[in-house]
């Protein structure tokens, strides 16, 4: 509780610094991500916490465009990749993951190379 009460703290003078007016926008996003940067180097919060509290930070602030710190979600390949997690997440949440290894077990268990060519020949269905 005590590190969470030290964190939060510099957290608020991150926010206060980085929004006051008097200060040179560079140097502010600057010292926003030092902040950010300083987090994930020290685990003191979780990663997506220190990454939301960049981008609140920088629109908040209006430090930077949107279309340069959401540039990332502007790329198809970001949402490829985000539905390929979701899709593996429900996969396995509902468990056909240990029922299709399991029925590949079956069928091609008599010895180690027929479960190779199994494992190819089921990854190459699931391609198309």
């Amino acid at each position: 509780m005590k590190k969470f009460s030290y964190l939060f703290i510099v957290t608020i003078i991150v926010f206060l610094i980085s929004f006051y007016p008097k200060i040179d926008s560079v140097l502010r996003v600057a010292f926003l991500l030092g902040f950010t940067i300083l987090c994930w180097i020290t685990s003191l919060i979780p990663e997506w916490l220190s990454v939301f509290i960049l981008f609140t930070g920088c629109s908040i602030g209006k430090l930077v465009p949107v279309n340069v710190y959401m540039s990332g979600f502007y790329s198809a390949a970001t949402w490829l990749i985000l539905a390929g997690l979701i899709l593996g997440a429900m996969i396995t949440f509902v468990g056909l993951d240990e029922y299709i290894a399991g029925k590949i077990q079956q069928i091609f268990h008599k010895s180690y190379s027929n479960i190779l060519l199994g494992t190819l020949l089921i990854g190459t269905i699931f391609i198309f």
